[in-house]
């Protein structure tokens, strides 16, 4: 477990999340919103849209699929307002091989 293997390792987490939390709390429609007001969101195609080539990347991304389903991007996205609601200024995020395309984005 997750928990376990970061006491072993001496890292001490005083913050967890999970995204079935950010989904219930409504932070994800929440920070979905805060995108929409700023206009990086629109509907397209019957699915909601993240305008991420403001940003410089290659393709704008789906945040909520035609079936209403949240793509991964969504929950991260309100993860990470949420960080910075809490007050932090910087955000290192670690990814893994398999992530090096998410990078820009």
């Amino acid at each position: 477990d997750i928990e376990e293997t970061l006491v072993l390792a001496r890292i001490p987490f005083d913050v967890w999340f999970s995204e079935l939390d950010l989904h219930r709390d409504g932070r994800v429609d929440a920070a979905i919103a805060v995108l929409r007001d700023r206009g990086y969101v629109y509907e397209a195609e019957g699915a909601t849209w993240f305008r991420t080539t403001a940003f410089g990347d290659e393709k704008d991304r789906v945040l909520v699929k035609s079936d209403g389903e949240y793509t991964y991007i969504a929950p991260d996205v309100a993860y990470h307002l949420d960080k910075f609601r809490r007050g932090f200024d910087r955000v290192i995020n670690i990814w893994g091989a398999d992530h090096h395309g998410y990078i820009p984005r």
